[in-house]
């Protein structure tokens, strides 16, 4: 057994984390539970997917509030909220994942369902949920009845119809971290045929971490509210129509990021683990800058070098070099405080309407009992990220690259004396020039205040639009789904980077993307007869789409040297007085920037199509134990990337479609007369053409690149346990365990000027953001019912090994001093997200009034405080950072409902 597995046993006690299922008992057996994953309602047990399943009370009673929720609530989940953003997520399900959740230009790989209704992209998909009956998790990949992006599963939010009778219920919350909450719902009644809810909420705390920058916020609040409409008309037991409209918004601040580790300068050959394991601890940086700090001393011993400007310097490069090996000494310890520069903020503004029309007819001759459903939705979504990602307050510390390049101006080794430019012309600076240089860089670092490394700040809008028409029917020996799917989105883009001040400039890599997709699916289970052990699915779905996407990248066709030219050309500009602040805008300013020449206004589009489907034959063992196996296949949008333009090549950033192939044996049972459920399932993924997420640093610009990588191949295993053992106590165990890294992953180039070497990943590159292990483990138990009160416990622990989180980090290095261009690639070693247990805890007390319910609840969240990164990312070699955001700490709270 694992150490860390070991460890998580002794220090909760119990040792793992629950089951989703999280039923309550009826008359001591297991209740059961009933989805709607197959387009009709069926047993749990009896349907032929493994599922896992929240019911209303284990939704309540974990706490659940939005999709960050179940990554401690259910196996084989996994995901993080993105750097800079709150309530965009990213998910995985049994290690498939979805990859940057910022992005627009590419498409969920699991999709998520709120009645029925696609949610697009990942832009505000992590807002609070309201009114839920249930959550369905389908593992695997959905490529009929879900198809578009449901590659690794789907994901269903169920909420709540308006009630028939009149009833109410208000939730008050509060807890540490001046934690403040409300929730409520109101069932009105308006006539015999026409029912009506109203919903709301609010959430609020302070920020968990502070900010060693005073000037600025923290970091991780909460401050997000939400209301929702809903109307249900039934004139008949055949026709129902629902309405449903949800507005949702937050204004945050977004994750502390901390700085875990540094790369190696130009040495890297020497570096530890060259060249596919890179260690990120190196000291090199800051030996660099102290070696420039020992020649500049050198220089002022012979009188030179002696403007005020040069002490400010070598005040900034000690305090660099104290604190690199300050971060160097802790990187292994959570921060106390964050820091930044400014505030990084996140808000989401999300509305969504739905409109569902379901109409029944009994017996309708060969086609048996039939309901036809219409089911009309938009959501438009508006998302702003404005965040410092460095984790540095850089008004106290300045990084090594403007130190070095400002050190290398001091000795006139930055910018050759004689750069051609044409007859008679040429770029060079002279000893005086640089020098010059290097005192007015200072000077814009003093004028501004801070040099920022790296600031981003985003807008982003999403509007979508779907229409699904179904038909979904039974006979004797036949069940059967058929239906049209139509969906439409319009994203935009729109952001300002800051980055390496002040040896860069402002830029942004704005864009919009479109999609339109079609669909046609059907899915059939014939059974002999009723009394038949044996039934068959098949079903076919097939999707023809188009994406679109337009450049509207502004900035500068230029590095920062570029920029100084124009200073250097004109003899009678002094160059001491050129202010590299010129080269920077506001935000407010970015769309004024120059339109990017050869990229700015270009327009791609690409036609896709695909047919998936799926091929289950299941077998009844008995009436309460049932074996299937399943053949299916799915896909995942290819598309453009905006972040990045292929200039090499002068054409977009696209990307193909995912393919998945999947074979999964699964066992379900029920034994001991209803008091033990056993769910099984072996499973294995070929893909095609797995598009994965990473971070690209090109000099000191950094975006968010994606690329599809060769193939795949993952196994896996996944088994639950639940059992009543009396009355009152319900125990849930499960394990879920995967592997498999990558068959092929793209090799990295050197500079074909100087020898193209190539760096082979298909033994480096590794699963990203999925331990191989996870475990969880739910206690829920009745303590005392007098039958006008109850008290109950419901424990939860969830462990998950340690994770990596993107599938490979890389840089090409530059080691050949004759020739420019970077000849070596390699890739670093990363800093893992940490193994962790995290246990979750609510003991209520349950009081019944004449007409209402009261109950009070003392809830805890990560009980045993645990410390754990959960998602982090390499800078490269020019800036040299990495840095990790970490998972809440131990949070505490306590609950009063008053329900009629």
């Amino acid at each position: 057994m694992k150490k860390g597995m070991q460890t998580a046993i002794y220090r909760t006690a119990i040792a793992l984390a629950i089951v989703a299922a999280n039923s309550t008992l009826a008359a001591g057996m297991l209740e059961e539970v009933v989805v709607t994953a197959e387009k009709r309602e069926q047993n749990l047990q009896d349907t032929p997917i493994a599922i896992e399943v929240l019911t209303e009370v284990g939704i309540e009673n974990q706490g659940i509030v939005d999709i960050t929720s179940l990554f401690a609530a259910i196996p084989g989940v996994q995901g993080y909220e993105a750097p800079s953003s709150r309530g965009n997520v990213s998910f995985s399900l049994r290690g498939i994942g979805a990859g940057n959740p910022n992005s627009v230009s590419s498409d969920p790989a699991n999709a998520i369902y709120i009645d029925g209704v696609y949610l697009g992209k990942a832009t505000g998909n992590g807002v609070d949920a309201m009114d839920l009956e249930r959550i369905e998790v389908l593992k695997g990949p959905q490529g009929t009845l879900y198809g578009r992006n449901s590659i690794g599963g789907a994901i269903n939010f169920i909420t709540k119809k308006p009630g028939q009778e009149l009833g109410a219920k208000v939730k008050l919350s509060a807890g540490d971290y001046g934690y403040e909450a409300a929730n409520m719902r109101f069932d009105v009644p308006l006539s015999d045929t026409l029912g009506m809810a109203v919903s709301g909420y609010t959430r609020k705390r302070d920020d968990l971490y502070d900010n060693s920058n005073s000037s600025v916020a923290g970091f991780e609040n909460l401050d997000r509210s939400g209301h929702r409409f809903s109307l249900r008309y039934a004139p008949s037991d055949s026709l129902a129509i629902d309405y449903s409209f949800s507005h949702d918004e937050l204004d945050e601040h977004s994750q502390m990021m901390d700085v875990v580790g540094f790369n190696p300068r130009a040495d890297v050959i020497n570096a530890e683990g060259y060249p596919s394991a890179v260690a990120v601890n190196s000291a090199s940086r800051a030996q660099t800058v102290a070696a420039t700090v020992a020649g500049i001393n050198q220089y002022r011993g012979f009188g030179m070098l002696g403007a005020p400007q040069v002490d400010t310097y070598l005040g900034w490069a000690n305090d660099f070099i104290a604190w690199t090996n300050d971060e160097l000494a802790s990187a292994d310890s959570k921060p106390g405080m964050g820091s930044s520069d400014m505030s990084s903020r996140a808000t989401n503004d999300v509305d969504a309407h739905s409109l569902s029309i379901s109409y029944k007819i009994d017996d309708m001759g060969a086609f048996g009992d039939v309901e036809f459903k219409s089911i009309t939705a938009t959501r438009d979504v508006k998302s702003l990220n404005n965040a410092d990602l460095d984790g540095i307050n850089s008004a106290n510390i300045i990084t090594d690259l403007p130190l070095l390049t400002i050190g290398g101006l001091f000795f006139n080794s930055v910018v050759p004396d004689d750069i051609p430019a044409g007859p008679n012309l040429n770029y060079g600076i002279d000893a005086a020039g640089e020098y010059g240089l290097a005192l007015s860089m200072i000077a814009s670092i003093e004028e501004r205040g801070s040099a920022p490394v790296f600031n981003n700040y985003s807008v982003t809008e999403h509007e979508q639009f779907s229409q699904e028409l179904q038909m979904v029917g039974s006979t004797d020996t036949l069940d059967y789904a058929v239906g049209l799917y139509y969906y439409d989105d319009d994203s935009s883009f729109r952001n300002h980077r800051i980055a390496s001040f002040p040896l860069a400039t402002s830029d942004t890599s704005s864009h919009d993307v479109a999609a339109e997709a079609t669909s046609i699916y059907g899915q059939f289970t014939y059974r002999a007869s009723e009394e038949s052990k044996v039934a068959i699915t098949a079903g076919l779905r097939y999707t023809e789409e188009t994406k679109d996407v337009t450049y509207l990248w502004r900035g500068y066709n230029s590095n920062f040297i570029n920029m100084f030219y124009p200073v250097f050309l004109n003899p009678t500009v002094d160059n001491s007085t050129y202010n590299p602040n010129n080269n920077y805008v506001t935000n407010e300013e970015a769309e004024s920037l120059p339109e990017r020449a050869g990229i700015y206004g270009r327009e791609f589009s690409e036609d896709f199509d695909n047919l998936s489907g799926r091929l289950t034959v299941q077998y009844d063992l008995s009436d309460a134990s049932n074996v299937y196996a399943t053949y299916s296949t799915g896909y995942r949008s290819g598309g453009f990337n905006g972040d990045y333009f292929d200039s090499t090549n002068d054409t977009a950033d696209a990307f193909n479609e995912e393919k998945i192939e999947s074979m999964e044996l699964g066992y379900k049972s029920m034994f001991w007369d209803g008091r033990a459920q056993l769910n099984a399932a072996l499973y294995s993924y070929d893909y095609e053409d797995l598009q994965v997420s990473t971070v690209l640093t090109e000099g000191s610009k950094v975006t968010s690149a994606i690329a599809n990588a060769g193939s795949a191949s993952r196994d896996g295993i996944e088994m639950s346990l639940r059992v009543a053992p009396t009355d009152n106590l319900l125990v849930s165990l499960a394990w879920s365990h995967i592997n498999g890294d990558f068959d092929e992953y793209p090799g990295v180039y050197g500079s074909p000027d100087d020898g193209a070497a190539v760096l082979d990943l298909n033994n480096v590159a590794q699963r990203a953001m999925v331990p191989d292990d996870s475990f969880n483990l739910g206690l829920d138990w009745n303590i005392m019912d007098t039958g006008s009160s109850q008290l109950a416990l419901t424990l939860t622990a969830a462990y998950q090994d340690e994770t990596v989180s993107i599938p490979v980090s890389t840089a090409v290095y530059n080691t050949n001093a004759a020739n420019p261009a970077p000849d070596t690639p390699v890739a670093y070693a990363q800093t893992p997200n940490n193994e962790r247990t995290i246990v979750n805890a609510r003991l209520s007390w349950t009081k019944a009034l004449k007409d209402s319910n009261v109950v009070v609840a003392l809830w805890g969240k990560n009980l045993l405080d645990e410390d754990y990164r959960n998602f982090g990312f390499n800078y490269g070699d020019a800036l040299g950072l990495n840095l990790h955001q970490y998972g809440e700490p131990a949070t505490f709270g306590l609950d009063f409902t008053w329900e009629m």
